[in-house]
């Protein structure tokens, strides 16, 4: 078993760590920022998880399509101005990674 931690103390941690953190926190929100827009569009979010989106579609909808998601995803807003947004998508009967 391990120890429990009891309160706050020093960590020690490196600049590719930050860096990746950040970028992460940064996709995150950029990806949250999206989710109204994407969900106004007519895609039923199922899940989220970091930079990822599962939306659920009608197969008869051909105006609900993996371009058009990741369109709305990478639009960018007023605060992402200047970002490499960029994202990819499938249209799949089963989610699988």
């Amino acid at each position: 078993m391990g120890g429990t931690v009891t309160g706050w103390g020093e960590v020690r941690s490196w600049g590719a760590k930050l860096v990746e953190n950040l970028t992460q926190a940064v996709s995150r929100d950029v990806l949250a920022h999206s989710m109204p827009e994407i969900d106004k569009a007519g895609f039923e979010i199922v899940f989220h998880v970091h930079d990822e989106i599962v939306a659920e579609v009608d197969d008869g909808d051909g105006r609900l399509t993996s371009d058009y998601l990741v369109e709305l995803m990478t639009d960018g807003h007023l605060w992402t101005k200047g970002l490499p947004l960029d994202a990819e998508g499938e249209t799949m009967k089963r989610y699988r990674k």
